[in-house]
């Protein structure tokens, strides 16, 4: 056979596999698992020089995946998500609670929990929390606090819903 007779073959080949393939999939999509004789040899009858299937044997073409489930969520309140420490003396010894109740139906559990620069971390909790549990996350003032009024943010990922959540600290930072 001259070269150009094969690509044609090769070309020929590779049309009936999508062929098959496109016939495999729609069937699936739509109920029926076995394909029809009959409309796979028809689907190929009159491409030149290139034999007919008359049987096929069903192609396995995995069935779209299905979605992975979710991983469940609870949620969670603050007494108190925005503290106001008033006018502060810089360099005191400033810590505020932050106290949590788990108001959903699974344990809460904290990953990563960060503050802006100004603020320190205490403490988080260390466990999950249950359903109807509460805990507390403390922050302090910290030395490099710039003088004058503050806002800064307590970040924190959980299983909460939502996942991220931010708390917020107010303060008049004085000499």
């Amino acid at each position: 056979m001259n070269k150009e007779r094969t690509e044609q073959i090769k070309i020929a080949l590779l049309a009936i596999i999508a062929v098959l393939l496109i016939y495999q999939t729609a069937t699936d999509n739509s109920g029926s698992s076995k394909p029809d004789k009959a409309d796979i040899s028809s689907a190929v009858v009159g491409t030149p020089n290139v034999p007919t299937i008359s049987t096929a044997a069903p192609i396995n073409v995995p069935p779209n995946p299905s979605p992975v489930p979710a991983t469940p969520t609870t949620t969670m309140s603050f007494v108190e998500p925005n503290a106001d420490l008033g006018s502060v003396k810089k360099g005191a010894d400033n810590t505020h609670t932050f106290k949590v109740t788990n108001t959903g139906t699974i344990p809460l559990t904290f990953g990563n929990v960060t503050t802006d620069q100004g603020l320190v971390l205490v403490s988080k909790p260390s466990e999950p929390v249950p359903p109807g549990g509460t805990s507390e996350i403390v922050v302090k003032l910290g030395p490099d606090i710039e003088l004058g009024t503050i806002q800064k943010t307590v970040h924190i990922a959980s299983n909460s819903d939502p996942a991220h959540y931010h708390l917020t600290v107010k303060a008049v930072i004085e000499e």
